[in-house]
C-alpha cells in the first residue's frame, strides 16, 4: 500500500477554499453528478469514471469518503451532511478517478482534483485551491495542458463569489444553457451605485 504522506496538507489547503455551489439533499447531489457524467466535458476531465452512486455517510461518520469499484470505473461516495457542496464531491470524484496503486492524496489525485475544480467550479476558486496547495507544499502531478485553459464546453459552473459575473457572448444566460458550447467567457466586475436616501442615514 502506498503511503498517504500528503493527507493532512491537502485537508489544510482545502479548508480555506470557497466551497462552491451547495445542495440540500443527497438526491440533488446525485442528479448533478448524473448530469455531469453524461455531459460531453466529463470524458475530457476524468474518462475512467463512468458511474457514481451518492449515499449519505454512516450515522457515526465524521467525514465523507469514496469507495472505488473493483474495476475502477466508478464507485460510491458517502457524503457527510456538512459536505453537500461542490468542493467535497469533486474531492471524492478525484479519488474514484485516480490511477490504481497511487497514494490516496498523492500528486495524481491532486491533479485530477484541481482539474475538476478549475473547469467545473471556476478559475477563481481553482486558482485559490492551487495557491493553497503551494502554500501547504502539496505536490501535484505535471499536467499536459495548462489547468487554467478554458474548455469549449463548461458544465455546471457555480456563481462566482464577490459579485463576479460570467458573461457569454451571443449566448443566452439562463441556467439551462450552462451545458452548451461556448467560444468566449469574459469576467466582469459590475459597478453598483447606491443612492442614499433618508432611510439610509443614521438617526
Amino acid at each position: 500500500m502506498v503511503r498517504d504522506a500528503q493527507r493532512r496538507r491537502v485537508y489544510d489547503a482545502q479548508a480555506y477554499v470557497p466551497p462552491g455551489r451547495e445542495w440540500q439533499t443527497i438526491p440533488e447531489v446525485q442528479a448533478y453528478v448524473d448530469r455531469l457524467l453524461a455531459s460531453a466535458l466529463w470524458p475530457r476531465l476524468c474518462p475512467s469514471v463512468t458511474k457514481v452512486i451518492i449515499k449519505p455517510a454512516q450515522w457515526n461518520a465524521v467525514s465523507s469518503r469514496a469507495y472505488p469499484d473493483p474495476d475502477r470505473t466508478g464507485g460510491t461516495i458517502r457524503l457527510h451532511s456538512d459536505h453537500y457542496h461542490q468542493l467535497i464531491p469533486f474531492h471524492e470524484l478525484a479519488h474514484l478517478g485516480q490511477p490504481p496503486n497511487t497514494a490516496w492524496h498523492g500528486p495524481e489525485f491532486c491533479l485530477i482534483y484541481l482539474r475538476l475544480v478549475y473547469h467545473l467550479v471556476g478559475d477563481r476558486i481553482g486558482a485559490c485551491l492551487e495557491a493553497r496547495f503551494k502554500a501547504q507544499r502539496v505536490q501535484v502531478a505535471p499536467s499536459a495542458v495548462p489547468l487554467r485553459r478554458i474548455c469549449l464546453r463548461r458544465y455546471g459552473a457555480a456563481r462566482q463569489p464577490s459579485g463576479v459575473v460570467w458573461r457569454r457572448r451571443g449566448i443566452a444566460r439562463s441556467e439551462a444553457d450552462q451545458d452548451i458550447s461556448i467560444r468566449t467567457l469574459r469576467r466582469k466586475e459590475p459597478r453598483t451605485r447606491v443612492r442614499m436616501t433618508r432611510e439610509h442615514l443614521p438617526s
